[in-house]
């Protein structure tokens, strides 16, 4: 969830993150998970996001 991911360090966070793009192949962000990154940052940084999951919330998933 969002309000957890918001409270990741770094690496973790990165970790987070390409583990949801290798469970998730064929999305927008499988050619660059450095905008996955920041995508799900800027998302999950919105309190009204706090309840969804990282890979809905970055547009990873639907």
């Amino acid at each position: 969830m969002c309000k957890d991911f918001r409270n990741l360090d770094p690496a973790a966070a990165i970790d987070l993150i390409t583990r949801i793009l290798r469970e998730h192949p064929g999305s927008k962000f499988d050619a660059n998970p450095s905008a996955a990154i920041a995508t799900a940052k800027l998302a999950c940084m919105s309190s009204s996001y706090a309840d969804t999951s990282v890979a809905s919330a970055a547009g990873i998933t639907q």
